[in-house]
């Protein structure tokens, strides 16, 4: 699954279209950022920089920006502005927990379910995680492992 830029984000009624595509677009690009790290928890989020880098107006950055936040990703500190949110370990612990829960349900799922297309997909990846050693690439991978878990289990609630 490719990341998509939500549809439902709020923007404002007096925006128009494009603005509200160019804002999910500015939405889609920032979870992306965050997700594959190149935002780190406490980068700076500056609308006029991002606006830049995306080819877009301060606006949808703004907008997308405040979906951030309302989403738990962005935080806003006082004298210093945006910023990807920080975990505390107490969060961490938290997110960790559930995550191997659904991680071994999925598991479950997809031994129970799962194609040997499927099967053989998550083996290959497997071999390749193991031959990038460590690093950005190993990363890559490894999402790429637990997406394909996920679509293995076939159960859209995971």
């Amino acid at each position: 699954n490719k990341l998509k830029p939500r549809r439902d984000s709020p923007m404002s009624d007096d925006l128009t279209s494009g603005e509200n595509l160019q804002g999910n677009a500015a939405y889609g690009a920032l979870l992306m950022e965050i997700r594959e790290g190149r935002l780190s928890p406490g980068d700076r989020l500056r609308e006029t920089d991002l606006a830049a880098r995306f080819g877009v107006s301060r606006t949808p950055v703004r907008e997308a920006i405040r979906q951030l936040e309302a989403d738990g990703l962005v935080t806003h500190l006082p004298r210093v502005g945006a910023t990807v949110r920080k975990l505390d370990y107490s969060e961490v612990m938290e997110l960790y927990e559930m995550r191997s829960v659904l991680e071994c349900t999925a598991a479950r799922m997809a031994a129970r379910v799962a194609s040997d297309v499927e099967i053989t997909e998550l083996a290959a990846i497997c071999e390749e995680i193991a031959k990038s050693g460590k690093g950005t690439e190993a990363s890559r991978l490894n999402r790429q492992f637990h997406r394909a878990l996920l679509e293995a289990a076939k159960n859209r609630f995971l």
